[in-house]
């Protein structure tokens, strides 16, 4: 993709080029610096409890790569660069690119009788990536925004997933077409290795990807929201007290206790009572905090 961005002499595709660069550069640095430090723990544990001593090399390789994740932007800011200013590029067109790019290798592989279902696998995962980044999108417009941006590691993360999986399959529609036209050589072994990894890989780590996508669109708006102490509730009057078991909050100072509180009829306000022990009377200032999914913290 730099080779063909610095080669062309035609400026459409050299913007084309570029755009795809500018886009894809977090995923490349985050994805590949996170997995290959993965890929250094995986070493330590092979060598049982001698891999975390400096005898052996691996201690130290999985001391030195965890930089990776961290210089240049860390891994958490490449992601909100990702959500927050490459998505929208263009308008989206540069995302679309992207996507147009994935879907000719699927065409191509999908001509091969034994990457076909590999090919289903990925057009199937890049329509949910689609999905998930407009959900993000929408919501990073909206005052929900923190919402958006407490997912973008796990969204960069899938789209990463997919760029491995297009290459991955990518490289095995070539690497069907070697073994095709050659006979068994020294090369056979390197071929059918790009085919069984690509194999691996999208029967047995996208749909885990598929899996995370679930969780990310399933993002709950809700919470955590911040409730603070209030005589009146956001419609007017009092909605029906609250039942103690339904809730626990817990007053951010530690010498006030609860009195009672209500909710409104959005369940996204909750306007509480406090006695202040320390002090007596109503501490309306003080801060709490809820959870509702799992009944207060």
């Amino acid at each position: 993709m730099f080779d063909k961005q610095v080669c062309t002499d035609n400026e459409e595709e050299k913007a084309h080029y570029q755009g795809l660069i500018d886009l894809l550069t977090p995923v490349f640095k985050s994805y590949c610096s996170d997995r290959g430090f993965d890929i250094c723990v995986e070493a330590v544990q092979v060598y049982g409890g001698y891999g975390y001593t400096c005898e052996y090399p691996v201690e130290q390789l999985l001391r030195d790569c965890k930089i990776a994740s961290i210089y240049e932007g860390t891994n958490g800011i490449q992601a909100m660069d990702l959500l927050g200013r490459k998505l929208g590029m263009k308008g989206g067109a540069v995302f679309l690119n992207f996507f147009q790019q994935i879907q000719k290798t699927t065409a191509e592989a999908a001509k091969i009788e034994s990457l076909k279902a590999l090919a289903a696998k990925l057009d199937e995962a890049v329509k949910r990536l689609g999905e998930v980044a407009m959900q993000l999108g929408t919501t990073a417009m909206s005052p929900d925004v923190k919402v958006a941006f407490a997912f973008a590691k796990p969204f960069l993360d899938v789209a990463g997933d997919v760029c491995t999986a297009w290459m991955l399959l990518w490289r095995a529609t070539i690497a069907v077409q070697k073994l095709e036209k050659a006979a068994k050589n020294k090369d056979t072994a390197f071929y059918e290795g790009q085919l069984q990894t690509a194999k691996y890989f999208i029967n047995s780590i996208l749909p885990i990807t598929m899996g995370k996508m679930d969780a990310i669109q399933a993002a709950d708006p809700l919470t955590p929201y911040r409730f603070y102490g209030g005589q009146y509730c956001k419609y007017g009057g009092y909605p029906p007290l609250v039942s103690p078991g339904s809730y626990t909050l817990r007053p951010k100072n530690p010498f006030c206790s609860i009195e009672k509180y209500f909710w409104t009829l959005d369940i996204k306000t909750i306007h509480v009572y406090y006695t202040c022990n320390f002090r007596g009377g109503v501490c309306d200032a003080t801060e709490a905090y809820i959870d509702h999914r799992r009944g207060g913290l």
